[in-house]
């Protein structure tokens, strides 16, 4: 029981990281400062590929 929630948490995890991602792409696009993006693009990366690894 507890892997299965682990697994869910991760999976939710990588989903969430991967909707940052995408965030950071629109911000690239619509926001002025480009650094609102790109930061928020490097936090979901690395979430996502901690989240692959893990």
């Amino acid at each position: 029981m507890l892997n299965l929630i682990n697994v869910t948490f991760s999976a939710v995890g990588l989903m969430a990281n991967a909707s940052l991602v995408l965030v950071a792409i629109v911000t690239w696009r619509a926001v002025p400062p480009r650094w609102v993006g790109v930061l928020i693009g490097l936090g979901g990366g690395l979430g996502a590929v901690k989240g692959v690894r893990a």
